[in-house]
């Protein structure tokens, strides 16, 4: 009889295991398991109410960024409005003066009738126009005049102290303008400034109705009306002369 050689040994058999005695089994491990649900569910549910106090927070920004829009949307058309009621005065006022100042000039050129009547028409022409600056300068000027003030100047650019009886009505309405444009806000100025020796520029500047527009401008007989930052209202009323 032969002999088969017997092979190499093979692993040792595994152990075997009671039942329950695995890590589900084992109650103490279940006990740390369990303990720990309990934080970590109230750790969730903290989360979500932490997660919609922040949506509702997000909703009260967005609501107060509605509001804040809303409001200066509110305000831009109040500063609109506003502007543009300041805009129509300004305007009204404009028209105001337009008015006054032909009513000084129709007073100057009385007295120059008045006083040049019998010397040539040229002559006439120049001292009306002086004597409309010299008003309009007193009438415009940062500090108000007086009627007496008024005569004065008449009477030193014509020589007769007289030239001026009755200036009552155009300075009352000079005043008058004066305080409805001082309360209509904006920085406003009657400006004088004109560059003389130069030709008249009808773009610019409004020649004075008995001026020659062939002769360089010689001064200005009444100032232009403007509000700082805004287009000139009213231009100014320039004469002409040789030099």
């Amino acid at each position: 009889m032969s002999l088969t050689p017997a092979g190499p040994p093979g692993p040792p058999p595994l152990p075997s295991v009671p039942p329950g005695s695995g890590p589900a089994g084992d109650p103490e491990l279940r006990r740390s398991v369990l303990d720990l649900i309990g934080p970590v569910r109230k750790m969730r549910e903290e989360l979500e109410r932490l997660r919609g106090r922040v949506a509702r927070q997000e909703e009260r920004i967005a609501r107060q960024d509605e509001q804040l829009d809303l409001m200066r949307q509110a305000l831009q058309r109040v500063r609109q409005d506003t502007t543009t009621e300041k805009d129509a005065a300004h305007h009204e006022a404009a028209a105001w003066y337009t008015d006054v100042r032909r009513r000084i000039d129709e007073l100057a050129g009385s007295a120059a009738r008045t006083v040049y009547g019998e010397r040539p028409a040229a002559e006439r022409h120049e001292a009306h126009a002086r004597l409309t600056s010299a008003l309009c300068r007193l009438a415009f000027a940062a500090q108000p005049s007086s009627p007496q003030e008024w005569r004065l100047a008449a009477g030193g650019i014509t020589g007769d102290p007289d030239a001026l009886p009755d200036v009552g009505r155009a300075w009352q309405e000079v005043s008058a303008l004066r305080f409805r444009v001082g309360r209509l806000g904006g920085v406003h100025r009657w400006d004088f400034e004109v560059p003389a020796g130069r030709p008249h520029d009808p773009d610019v500047y409004d020649l004075w109705h008995k001026s020659d527009p062939g002769l360089p401008v010689s001064h200005v007989v009444a100032p232009a009306y403007q509000v700082v930052g805004r287009t000139v209202h009213v231009r100014a009323w320039v004469h002409t002369a040789r030099g």
